[in-house]
């Protein structure tokens, strides 16, 4: 009887001594502590990346009416360059045609009142102007 004493104390599971916890119990608390510490990392990286991008949209708020005037103003020096180039397209032919030599004397009677001795200066006047 002594034998059958000693196979019913024995157990399946030795008992556990209390240095060593349990494997489920002690991989539960890695377990939590890893998904606690990795939504914590999240949630900072989307507080980040939020702020990142109110930061970004606030600048570009204050981007668009600095865009939209110095729009404006390439486009009224656009049509300063257009006007000034109508000029010079201008002058440049009527430079041309003041150093022509076969246009000299045309260019030389409408700068001056003098005309060739072979011409006589008419003057139309209106009939209400005589009486």
């Amino acid at each position: 009887m002594k034998a059958a004493r000693k196979f019913n104390n024995i157990s399946p599971n030795p008992p556990k001594s209390s240095s060593q916890p349990s494997r489920a119990y002690r991989s539960r608390p890695k377990k939590r502590n890893a998904h606690i510490a990795r939504a914590s990392e999240t949630i900072l990286k989307l507080a980040i990346n939020g702020g990142l991008s109110a930061v970004a949209i606030a600048t570009l708020t204050n981007l668009f009416p600095y865009y939209w005037g110095q729009r404006a103003k390439v486009q009224a020096v656009r049509m300063e360059v257009r006007e000034a180039e109508y000029k010079v397209t201008r002058l440049r032919a009527n430079l041309n045609r003041s150093f022509d030599p076969s246009q000299a004397l045309n260019v030389m009677q409408e700068q001056s009142a003098m005309l060739a001795p072979n011409q006589r200066r008419i003057v139309l006047m209106d009939e209400d102007e005589n009486r």
